[in-house]
């Protein structure tokens, strides 16, 4: 039998007990039944009638014990093992854990311009993370599979837009790269694509080196001939 049960005996104990209209003998001076809904006057003599009707009320509150409850009519006592009805509370059996909002979400993603407009670049620096495309790859940049553009060029960050406006896409951001700093993105459609030309010319750098060293030989000499004088 659940709680619930054993407080609905209980309610229906102090019922029976109210219907006794039944007071003990230190209230008969006020001559009024304060435990029932009736205040009616109670005759001494219902007093000894009334000790001595008893009744056990049995009460099963868990599954392998029976307690007897034995209530006196005469002092209106119900004996019940160290539990009283009108304290009686039942307390938690395990002890309710705490919720919380906070610290629900995994760490950010450091989303967001790793590189800004003017800044030098080299090929794989990451220029700006993101989630979805919100910044196109323009030239001289490359866009990986989460988005994230980076650099094929050694060069300067540019952000623009695509100048021509007929065009479906032109409110697009583009973001490039420029070979020179004072090189101004986008490439117009009619002039050829700049590239990169890293390579040395050796034989140019040779004569370059010679023609150097001559000079320095001239002054050095000029140099000697000057602390001489």
């Amino acid at each position: 039998m659940s709680s619930s049960l054993f407080s609905t005996s209980m309610l229906g104990l102090t019922r029976q007990v109210a219907r006794l209209n039944v007071v003990s003998e230190s209230s008969v001076s006020s001559s009024k039944l304060r435990m029932g809904r009736k205040q009616d006057a109670v005759e001494p003599g219902a007093i000894q009638d009334a000790k001595k009707q008893t009744f056990g009320i049995h009460c099963f509150y868990s599954k392998s014990h029976w307690k007897t409850i034995e209530t006196w009519a005469g002092n209106t006592c119900i004996a019940l093992e160290n539990l009283s009805l009108t304290n009686q509370i039942r307390h938690a059996s395990k002890k309710a854990g705490g919720s919380t909002k906070n610290n629900r979400d995994s760490a950010g993603r450091r989303l967001g311009a790793k590189k800004v407009g003017g800044q030098p670049v080299i090929p794989g620096n990451i220029i700006y993370r993101q989630r979805g495309t919100h910044f196109y790859p323009g030239e001289n940049v490359g866009m990986g599979k989460d988005h994230t553009l980076y650099a094929l060029e050694s060069g300067w960050v540019q952000y623009y837009q695509d100048p021509v406006k007929d065009k479906k896409f032109w409110k697009r951001t583009y973001v490039g790269v420029s070979l020179h700093k004072d090189l101004a993105l986008p490439t117009p459609v009619n002039e050829p694509r700049r590239r990169a030309f890293r390579l040395v010319d050796t034989a140019a750098y040779k004569t370059q080196l010679e023609q150097s060293r001559k000079e320095a030989l001239a002054d050095l000499a000029a140099m000697e001939k000057v602390v001489q004088a």
